[in-house]
């Protein structure tokens, strides 16, 4: 496999800068995106003999502290990477915050006081109180006008080697009711958080302007001795649970699943107890005999979960593994079933067969 290092000169004066890189092959049409904090980064596991695109920007965080980013900058005729420092105006131009114009205060007109005739003693006059003017008070809430949605596929098998499987996140984005895809005005940044080797871990996406998503294919379980036939403790398997910041600050979160398209059937499979690992039903008898509906009509085949045949509403997993088969009235305590994991939002993660109780689950 090929590596890439990039480096670059630090803008000067920046204080507390970062730096996003993107890279992908010539051929493709979307970009793998990361950050870092220093001026070099190596990109391991490219293809060999293949020309990359790949480019750096600087994030300069603003006094009023909202990050502006750069113009993308590549390398010239082999030299480092310079110029990355922040244009102004920078491409990313955040939202200004309105100013609130004060009701300026009226000065009352005095009141003529007449001459007093010499004979008369003047009757003194309570001056008015002026009537203070309220201060206006501005809203500092951030109207949502889009939402993104994370979709994460079942991590597939490695054709190469049958222990190492990757998984592909995406990442859309819609407009405020979660239902219409639409390309981003400007570049949207996601950072997705999870776990690495047991550490915690974040994955920093751009849907790029223009566009109306991004993804990214994640290794899920590398298995580092090099044997392909079975998964050891030198595997690092890395997960990924879900979206943990977006900016701009008017882009959030879509919340729900959406239904399956208008005339989808969708078929009845049965499930179990949900539990925390994939092999901890077997050798106890829990039931097959609850019902939840996908479409398709093989347990390989499952992607979505649904409550019911109309698909409405989403089946809340809870990140559990339930025991599932396509008939009623079977159980876990003797093995030969299958395990599917599944997430919040009703998506299956991924899937398994237990043969027996002392050989464990098999990843499909």
């Amino acid at each position: 496999m090929a590596q890439l290092t990039l480096i670059w000169t630090a803008p000067t004066p920046c204080v507390g800068c970062t730096y996003e890189y993107r890279y992908k092959l010539s051929s493709a049409s979307t970009y793998v995106t990361g950050a870092t904090s220093g001026t070099t980064v190596t990109i391991n596991n490219l293809i060999d003999a293949q020309t990359y695109n790949y480019s750096v920007r600087t994030i300069c965080p603003d006094v009023s502290g909202v990050s502006l980013r750069s113009r993308w900058v590549t390398e010239v005729n082999g030299q480092p990477l310079t110029g990355v420092t922040c244009d102004t105006p920078p491409p990313l131009q955040p939202t200004p915050t309105p100013t609130v114009t004060p009701t300026p205060t009226v000065t009352p007109t005095p009141t003529a006081t007449g001459t007093p005739t010499p004979t008369a003693t003047p009757t003194p006059t309570a001056t008015p109180t002026a009537t203070p003017t309220p201060t206006p008070t501005s809203t500092s809430e951030v109207q949502i006008t889009n939402c993104v949605r994370l979709v994460k596929t079942r991590p597939a098998v490695d054709p190469e080697c049958s222990t190492t499987r990757s998984q592909r996140v995406t990442v859309t984005l819609y407009d405020s009711t979660g239902a219409n895809v639409q390309n981003a005005p400007y570049d949207v940044t996601i950072t997705l958080s999870g776990t690495d080797a047991g550490q915690a871990a974040t994955w920093t996406l751009v849907i790029p302007s223009g566009e109306s998503s991004v993804y990214e294919d994640i290794i899920t379980a590398e298995q580092t001795s090099g044997n392909c036939t079975s998964r050891d403790s030198t595997a690092i398997t890395r997960f990924v649970s879900g979206i943990s910041s977006i900016s701009p600050s008017n882009i959030g979160e879509c919340t729900g699943t959406l239904p399956p398209p208008e005339g989808t059937v969708l078929n009845p499979f049965y499930y179990g107890q949900g539990l925390p690992t994939s092999d901890a039903h077997c050798g106890t008898n829990y039931t097959i005999n609850a019902s939840f509906y996908a479409t398709g009509s093989t347990i390989s085949g499952l992607s979505t979960i649904y409550t019911n045949n109309l698909g409405s509403t989403a089946f809340d997993g809870g990140g559990l593994w339930y025991p599932v088969s396509t008939t009623t009235g079977t159980n876990t305590e003797n093995g030969d079933y299958y395990v599917i994991k599944i997430n919040s939002n009703g998506s299956v993660e991924d899937i398994a067969y237990v043969g027996n109780c002392s050989g464990g689950a098999v990843p499909l």
